[in-house]
């Protein structure tokens, strides 16, 4: 079968990308992995409120809220714990358009991962990613950005499919990760994971990351056309520049990838975005806003994710989040939700039982 999105390999010139959406580039497999499973698009689609049309162009901008559910809902429909996986396995590079097109042209494969980073906006808002280097190891890591009730463990499971492509299309067949890990709890067959990635795959952990060796850093893109880049780098900056990210939108990414960096400082958080911290906090106030206030938004967040889809300790959770201590932990998330962690957990998984597609959050996201 082939997939039903016309042109999924190419993406127009300077098409503006919303923030909170990506584009349908990405779900080019699910009509395909449906049909195999028996089970029809429309009625989905239909139920996600998404138009039919939906998947006829790879440009055709996807709200990531009712992406994600519609994902869920096919996931459930299927009976299929790893149908993210089946969606994103096989995924050129160049699904994620102008942004994949340089990356696969870099001239080398830090280069090529670190302009991902810096663009992967232009494709869409669905996640976060971060590049970190320790003691011979590199970890890419992918943070899930939006804040939504549904299941999201097909659409990471997509999003690390399509992740372990692009290092295997930048690095070569010769590339292979050491290990593979995923925040979510474990599937009850693990067979479809190891199969996709090649690799041990560790669940229950802090984030989704794709671990291997740093030196791969320094390779050549297997393949690069450097004549090609030139022109390739032309048009993205043309349209990095017409899809300029709002500074809110542009601090909280800094904030998300500085929990994984382990420094979330107002000094930090400006430097990613390439400006003072004084002029990042002028602007950040004219919005209504702060550094201060979107760590606690993200960290809530990712508390209650973290919470309700792994089985971590109290401990390691606050230790991602990077708090000093437990019971600082605790305090931040009782003024937050007015629950514990451990109360909140429990009583999130006595409704995971009873609503197996929405993700109920207790209190208010500030």
């Amino acid at each position: 079968m082939t997939s039903s999105i016309r042109g999924p390999h190419a993406d127009r010139p300077f098409n503006r990308v919303q923030v909170g959406t990506v584009r349908a580039a990405s779900l080019a497999r699910v009509p395909d992995v449906l049909a195999g499973f028996g089970v029809a698009l429309d009625p989905l689609l239909d139920e996600a409120g998404l138009p039919r049309t939906l998947l006829d162009d790879a440009e055709t901008p996807v709200e990531l809220s009712r992406g994600i559910r519609f994902l869920a809902l096919a996931a459930e429909r299927t009976a299929c714990p790893h149908f993210g996986l089946l969606c994103g396995q096989n995924l050129p590079i160049e699904v994620l358009g102008i942004v994949g097109r340089v990356a696969r042209n870099a001239g080398d494969v830090g280069t090529g991962l670190r302009g991902l980073i810096l663009n992967l906006h232009l494709h869409g808002h669905a996640f976060v990613p971060v590049l970190t280097v320790t003691a011979g190891l590199a970890e890419f890591v992918l943070r899930l950005a939006p804040d939504v009730d549904e299941n999201t463990d097909p659409a990471v499971d997509l999003g690390m499919a399509i992740a372990w492509t692009v290092l295997r299309t930048l690095c070569g067949p010769g590339w292979k990760p050491v290990e593979v890990s995923l925040a979510r709890r474990a599937p009850a067959g693990r067979e479809a994971y190891d199969r996709c990635f090649g690799a041990p795959v560790q669940f229950a952990r802090e984030h989704n990351a794709i671990v291997f060796p740093a030196t791969w850093l320094g390779q050549g893109v297997h393949g690069a056309n450097l004549a090609r880049r030139k022109l390739l780098e032309r048009e993205l900056a043309v349209m990095a520049q017409r899809n300029r990210l709002p500074v809110v939108a542009t601090a909280r990414r800094a904030v998300v990838a500085g929990l994984t960096l382990g420094d979330v400082s107002v000094e930090a958080v400006a430097a990613s975005v390439g400006l003072h911290h004084r002029t990042l906090n002028r602007r950040l106030a004219r919005e209504g806003t702060s550094v201060f206030e979107l760590l606690k938004q993200e960290r809530y967040r990712i508390a209650r994710d973290l919470l309700a889809n792994t089985p971590l300790p109290i401990s390691e959770v606050a230790a991602t989040l990077l708090y000093a201590s437990i019971g600082s932990f605790t305090r931040a998330f009782q003024a937050w939700s007015q629950h514990s962690p451990s109360d909140w957990r429990a009583k999130r998984g006595r409704r995971s039982a009873t609503a197996p597609l929405s993700r109920h959050r207790s209190g208010q996201r500030f």
